[in-house]
């Protein structure tokens, strides 16, 4: 029998919904103090908070604790376990990408979502039927629920109008390479109504956008929604005939280091994937966008 002073550590995992999740987790206590302590848990969640037993207390009580669930994003936090007192482990994650399973994103699910007429009237125009939707790659349907989802939350809480004046989404460019954005035909107005909201829009780097031939972007023709997590960001490009094209996407890697600078995540320079800005979404801004990864 150990004589270390030891104590029980309640843990609730949850996901960004508030939830407590349902998923096999390995959790490892790495003792800070004396390495000999450091202990590792196989424990299953089954949407209850769970109670680990005999874990280190103070003066030996400091841990680095790294925690893998098999559904969800690794986390490490830093946990200071103290005897005689109620210890807990509270933390939200996100739903690894190559794990999710959604749900709620079929053509049929659309007009049962808050922004679903709206999205409905774009996706007509733009000759996307059941057909079509339902063969975009997961991640392009994602990606257009979750822009619609915050285009709907700026207009609700800025009474900016911006659904009106996106007319079309240029279908040809829904592809495995533009993943976390879309092109859509846009009225002029939209830039004027964007560039003189600076309550809602900052101005934004747009060189990294690129549009396709016959398409020119101008200067200052990008903006950025001020927010630290889940930034919309529009860039206008313009053709011959006068008329607008913009590209419309979701920050990448800023909102997932704003999010969980715990998260593990390996930055490159490719887009962020759709997923976690669903969870980036509802976890930072309480954005649902109205379907489910798992």
């Amino acid at each position: 029998m150990s004589d270390e002073n030891r104590t029980d550590v309640t843990v609730n995992l949850m996901d960004v919904y508030g939830k407590t999740i349902n998923d096999k987790v390995e959790i490892i206590f790495y003792n800070q103090n004396v390495s000999s302590l450091s202990q590792k848990f196989q424990v299953k969640f089954q949407g209850q908070p769970v109670v680990l037993n005999d874990v280190p207390a103070f003066p030996t009580g400091l841990a680095k604790v790294v925690i893998t669930p098999t559904n969800y994003r690794s986390k490490a936090i830093f946990k200071n376990v103290i005897g005689g007192q109620d210890n807990t482990i509270s933390e939200q994650f996100f739903v690894a990408p190559d794990k999710a399973r959604p749900k709620l994103i079929d053509f049929s699910d659309i007009s049962d979502k808050s922004y679903g007429e709206k999205l409905n009237r774009i996706l007509d125009e733009s000759e996307i039927g059941a057909n079509a939707w339902n063969s975009l790659d997961k991640r392009n349907r994602a990606t257009i629920l979750n822009l619609s989802a915050k285009i709907l939350e700026i207009e609700k809480k800025f009474g900016l109008q911006i659904f009106n004046s996106i007319q079309k989404i240029e279908s040809d460019l829904l592809n495995t390479r533009n993943r976390a954005r879309i092109y859509a035909r846009v009225d002029a107005n939209l830039f004027d109504r964007i560039n003189n909201a600076p309550q809602v829009f900052d101005p934004a780097p747009g060189v990294a956008h690129h549009f396709p031939q016959n398409w020119h972007p101008f200067e200052n023709n990008s903006f950025k929604s001020r927010n630290k997590a889940g930034n919309i960001q529009f860039t206008f490009a313009t053709n011959n005939d006068g008329l607008f094209l913009a590209d419309i996407d979701l920050d990448d890697h800023t909102g997932i280091k704003h999010a969980f600078d715990v998260i593990k995540h390996t930055l490159t320079n490719e887009d962020s994937d759709p997923y976690d800005l669903h969870e980036i979404l509802r976890y930072s801004q309480g954005i649902d966008p109205e379907y489910l990864l798992l």
